[in-house]
């Protein structure tokens, strides 16, 4: 009954109900009128929500997101930045280096094929909001490489190629499963996704939104799917 009550509300269908629904949107819409005075009142209060924001994010971080992230790790270099607490899936053997920042959300997540899957990241590393690992073999991601929001990075296919074997659930072969590595001072835009066996090379850059399936040479500039070089860079 309560949901045939709202459709009629959404739909309007009678006087009433037209009423009762320009109501509803009227009710939303009230607001507070701020007056002029009270602005450096409300300036505060919203400087010190974002102070206390921040307070708040740093003692979680602190006495829990730190220490337990740590704990799930081989080792961990100093003066790690952490904003939320990294969705570690699996048992990927994780090696992070000094300085390493860890913006938004994190995924790690180990294949089933391989007894140890390795992460390694270097010194210097930056990781934006929703990078996803996923590690069957090896990922290395050297010193001073930057890793934009919502990059997919990872060794294996997740799926074996032949169709019988996808049906019954079977994990891609060992032999389809090759590491990946980032090299010093690269730059992998947002939303790229970098596959299966590839290198990226010292200093390049891989221009956001883009598929990467094969090498990419230092010192150049990559694009699209499948990335292809558009520029060389001055070394």
């Amino acid at each position: 009954m309560t949901i045939g009550f709202i459709l009629k509300i959404k739909r309007a269908e009678t006087p009433f109900y037209r009423w009762l629904k320009s109501s509803i949107k009227a009710f939303w819409a009230v607001e507070i009128p701020v007056f002029n005075l009270l602005v450096p009142l409300w300036k505060v209060v919203a400087w010190l929500r974002g102070i206390w924001s921040e307070l708040w994010l740093r003692l979680c971080v602190v006495v829990y997101r730190g220490p337990l992230f740590r704990s799930a790790c081989e080792s961990v270099g100093k003066r790690l930045y952490l904003e939320l607490l990294p969705n570690i899936n699996g048992h990927t053997h994780i090696r992070i280096g000094d300085d390493v920042r860890i913006s938004g959300a994190l995924s790690i997540v180990s294949g089933r094929v391989l007894d140890h899957p390795e992460l390694i990241v270097g010194n210097r590393v930056f990781l934006g909001h929703q990078v996803a690992l996923c590690v069957s073999r090896g990922i290395v991601i050297e010193d001073d490489v930057l890793v934009a929001a919502q990059c997919y990075i990872a060794d294996n296919d997740n799926h074996p190629t032949d169709m019988e074997s996808r049906i019954q659930g079977m994990p891609p072969r060992p032999e389809g499963i090759r590491s990946v590595r980032i090299c010093r001072g690269a730059w992998i835009g947002r939303c790229s996704h970098i596959l299966k066996g590839v290198t990226i090379g010292e200093g390049a850059i891989v221009a956001a939104g883009s598929v990467v399936v094969k090498d990419v040479p230092p010192f150049t500039v990559v694009a699209g799917n499948p990335a292809r070089v558009v520029k060389e860079l001055e070394r």
